[in-house]
């Protein structure tokens, strides 16, 4: 066996057999916990982000403002914003070298220039120095690419200017503050990857971006982002260039602000959902479970897409990870699996009869992100706990935190199936609910303030976002435990409700639910005492408490009747801008659909809301069978199942789905398959 060749030794696995498959966990709802409904009502079924537009999501700032998308125009904002920047470059370019040269300087630089580190483009030969120097000029300050001289031609060469930062600085407004703010709008991409976008058109580095919370794939959602040192003007050239992609992006409402968003600067998130084609359910029984709904409000669970999407789940990892057997860990993510797709297959069954680590990184399907980064690790340090290290830190982050949801979701189901939905003796409850300070950078708007120092005025750190970001909640939460008199003096409701997600510094409940805790734990190997002493920061959990019941505000509903089954049913904000006629319902139309909008508090599960209106399962196996008997009741069975296939390996955050494909060519985020949570 090769030097690289390290393998597990996994008792539960025969090493030496390549075919072995490892067992996967079933992961449906009851599985992972989620097993109560509040209401009383009958259940019914319908498709769930059956196209992207199905689902919208529009952020609550911290004003308690639902941020919007508002303007589609390009119009000039120079005098507005700074007025150094009067003629945009590319019609500044023409003037100098006129329109041949500037149409094929342009191909360069929106092509070649970024596919091609050592790709060049000469400019013809011009005697005139200060045109030449002007030009110079141009390419350095405003395309921020190197140039130099040959022959009397402005050589360009690819890359970015080293002196970007600094030009960037003498351009920017001495006397604003260092952040600009704008709302970010996408259609059928993650947040991650819309910033990505962003970037490349600016050139520049994507830490520069910050947000409050990931915002899901697929659907249409709208959320605040702030930049450093990238004037409105600059921004709103780059929106000109937005109008000509796919998936669609825009970006507007520019402002200069004081500080730099950080995860968990929100209040929550408007959602508009779409629930197509209902069966076993009339329009009485719709509306009765979402009045129920309004009143009952729902159960708090982590959603199923907390736990990956692959055939083990990262609540398995993250429980090896936490009782420290870091050979188990490497059994689970790099084992051959079942239902993965051909090139990961072989990757994972290559490793297994080889132990090769460089051949099979180079074999792993690139999204593997997970898995790569720990060969790589392994190859380094030899030791399975060293390989795990070398993920990136959002990821490893990720399997205790599943593990934590886990736990917390089978927890809180038990209360409720022991107590109900009344206060008990030993129950813990939520006093007081404080924001936590906030760690974000702010700056000042006066010149002599801002340009104190190089400390004060260097560029942020690169905003780590774990996979299920939006989960961030920024509270304080101080408790109490109920006793006899708090119960007959109704000191306390069901809605102050928490259960303790297990880490440090937490308290159980003082009543048979906190022994259940306990026995839980030890049959998986853990106890408290044990995650107390974890020193490794960056898997040590942290305990925190969650409100078990959720209440939804604002909800609004509509029953819409049609005949196209691809009817849109909602209508986004760039639909509200163009004048889009709002769907029409037809009164014997052949299909039957609800759209509900609802607001949520940041780290609630949009899925689970819904859940509770339908009085039946999220999961994804139940959406295939809801959609498999719509389609032969409706269609004969000839739909294809695509849509659903594919919703099924995107990342639900606080749930943030159009039948449009996705065929733009913008730079994509990479994903991993372990999966996405």
């Amino acid at each position: 066996m090769s030097e690289t060749s390290i393998t597990t030794n996994d008792s539960n696995n025969d090493t030496t057999n390549s075919d072995k498959i490892l067992n996967k966990v079933e992961r449906t709802e009851e599985k992972l916990g989620i097993r109560v409904f509040l209401g009383k009502g009958d259940k019914w079924t319908g498709k769930l982000k059956n196209r992207y537009s199905d689902f919208l999501v529009n952020e609550i700032d911290e004003n308690n403002t639902v941020v919007r998308l508002k303007d589609l125009e390009y119009y000039d904002r120079s005098n507005e914003f700074n007025g150094d920047e009067s003629v945009d470059k590319e019609t500044e370019l023409k003037e100098l070298v006129g329109e041949d040269q500037q149409k094929e300087f342009l191909i360069f630089y929106n092509g070649t220039n970024k596919s091609d580190e050592k790709a060049i483009f000469l400019f013809k030969s011009d005697a005139d120095k200060e045109k030449r120097t002007k030009l110079h000029k141009l390419m350095k300050q405003r395309f921020f690419l190197a140039t130099e001289t040959v022959d009397c031609a402005v050589k360009v060469l690819s890359g970015r200017n080293k002196n970007t930062k600094r030009l960037l600085d003498d351009r920017y407004p001495s006397d604003k503050p260092k952040y600009v703010e704008f709302s970010l709008y996408k259609e059928n991409r993650d947040s991650m990857d819309a910033l990505n976008v962003l970037s490349k058109y600016l050139q520049q580095s994507s830490k520069l971006f910050s947000i409050a919370g990931t915002k899901d794939k697929r659907g249409i959602t709208v959320q605040k982002v702030t930049v450093y040192k990238v004037t409105p003007k600059r921004l709103s050239e780059v929106n000109k260039k937005l109008a000509n992609i796919q998936p669609v992006m825009r970006i507007d409402d520019f402002k200069f602000t004081n500080r730099q968003l950080s995860l968990g600067n929100l209040n929550g998130n408007r959602f508009t959902v779409a629930i197509r084609d209902i069966q076993d359910a009339n329009d009485q029984l719709i509306t009765q479970s979402v009045e129920d709904f309004k009143q009952t409000g729902f159960m708090n669970y982590f959603g199923t897409q907390r736990f990956g999407t692959g055939e083990i789940g990262t609540h398995e990892i993250g429980k090896a990870v936490l009782k420290g057997d870091f050979e188990k860990v490497a059994s689970l993510l790099l084992d051959p699996r079942e239902n993965e797709r051909e090139g990961a297959t072989k990757a994972r069954k290559y490793y297994k009869e080889t132990g090769d680590i460089n051949k099979t990184i180079s074999m792993l399907p690139h999204q593997l992100t997970g898995e790569k980064m720990f060969l790589i690790g392994l190859k380094n340090t030899k030791n399975f706990e060293g390989a795990f290290d070398n993920i990136p830190r959002t990821l490893r982050m990720l399997y205790p935190h599943a593990y934590q949801s886990y736990l917390w979701n089978h927890m809180s189901s038990l209360r409720i199936e022991t107590f109900g939905r009344q206060l008990v003796v030993g129950d813990i409850v939520a006093v007081s609910e404080e924001p936590v300070a906030s760690t974000t950078t702010t700056t000042t708007a006066t010149a002599s303030t801002t340009n104190n120092s190089e400390e004060k005025d260097k560029e942020p750190e690169q905003q780590e976002i774990e996979e299920d970001a939006s989960e961030v909640v920024k509270k304080n939460i101080k408790i109490a435990f109920v006793t006899q008199e708090d119960l007959d003096s109704n000191r306390y409701s069901i809605s102050q409700l928490v259960m303790p997600l297990i880490g440090d510094n937490i308290q159980l409940p003082k009543n048979i639910i906190g022994e259940k805790y306990l026995e839980a734990l030890h049959n998986d190997g853990l106890s408290i005492e044990r995650l107390e002493k974890i020193s490794n920061k960056v898997y040590g959990l942290k305990g925190v408490y969650r409100k078990v019941i959720e209440q939804a505000n604002d909800v609004t509903y509509r029953i819409i009747n049609h005949d196209d089954p691809n009817y849109d049913l909602t209508q986004s904000d760039m639909d509200i801008l163009k004048n889009k006629p709002e769907p029409v319902s037809l009164e014997n139309g052949k299909f039957k659909s609800l759209v509900v909008s609802f607001n949520l508090h940041p780290g609630t599960y949009a899925t689970m809301a819904y859940r509770e209106i339908l009085k039946n399962s999220s999961d994804f196996q139940n959406q295939i069978s809801i959609n498999k008997n719509a389609n032969q009741k409706n269609y004969g069975n000839k739909r294809k199942l695509d849509e659903i296939s594919n919703s099924s390996t995107t990342t639900d955050n606080n749930d943030n789905n159009n039948n449009n494909s996705n065929n733009d060519e913008q730079p994509q985020t990479k994903k991993l398959d372990i999966k996405e949570q």
